[in-house]
């Protein structure tokens, strides 16, 4: 879940199109969710893959994240 403003999500957009990620809208939101997931695929655990993604977006935001593999 997101309410906000990413205002750098077209240029993560492109970045995660260039690692084959397939986008069904044009949201920033879907853009988080799939910054998150590409962060937790390379084995970071989710919490700390929600903080290197927050560290990586640009605006005024707040974001709920819950990953049904995760219990933390």
């Amino acid at each position: 879940m997101h309410n906000g403003i990413i205002e750098n999500y077209m240029a993560l957009k492109a970045e995660l199109t260039k690692q084959g990620r397939t986008f069904l809208s044009e949201t920033d939101t879907e853009v988080i969710a799939h910054l998150i997931d590409s962060i937790a695929q390379s084995g970071v655990p989710l919490d700390e893959a929600v903080r290197t993604a927050a560290g990586r977006i640009t605006g005024a935001y707040a974001i709920a994240v819950i990953d049904e593999r995760s219990r933390i």
